[in-house]
């Protein structure tokens, strides 16, 4: 965790932007967690920024009259319900989708680079 903030604390300017910021948090966020870190705002205590390596892509498999169909069902810990109509809701890629989970809280799911072009070849 320790080496996560510093290098947060490091960058240069140019990597100084909101999309860097959460991408960051939700590295040092998954580290925090771990260590059993409290957070000092409500803000950083609810809010989850789901990253690459947060992303889980469990995959299923079915037997139909018309062949084997693969099913790829994304997912991340505690996923709030609905949250891939909401991902879905648009008709291009967003830089970011922002979820409330039904307890509380707050969820951004951060668009990574190659983002775009996979969610398009995937439909």
């Amino acid at each position: 965790m320790y080496e996560s903030i510093r290098q947060f604390a490091r960058r240069g300017a140019e990597e100084r932007t909101q999309h860097r910021n959460e991408l960051a948090w939700g590295t040092i966020r998954a580290h925090a967690d771990a260590a059993g870190a409290l957070y000092k705002t409500p803000y950083l205590e609810t809010t989850f920024v789901l990253t690459p390596h947060t992303l889980r892509m469990p995959m299923k498999r079915d037997e139909t009259p018309f062949g084997r169909v693969l099913t790829v069902e994304p997912t991340f810990e505690d996923a709030p319900s609905g949250w891939m109509k909401a991902f879905d809701g648009f008709n291009a890629v967003q830089p970011h989708y922002d979820l409330t989970p039904a307890g509380g809280g707050h969820v951004r799911r951060c668009r990574c680079a190659g983002a775009r072009t996979s969610r398009r070849s995937g439909r």
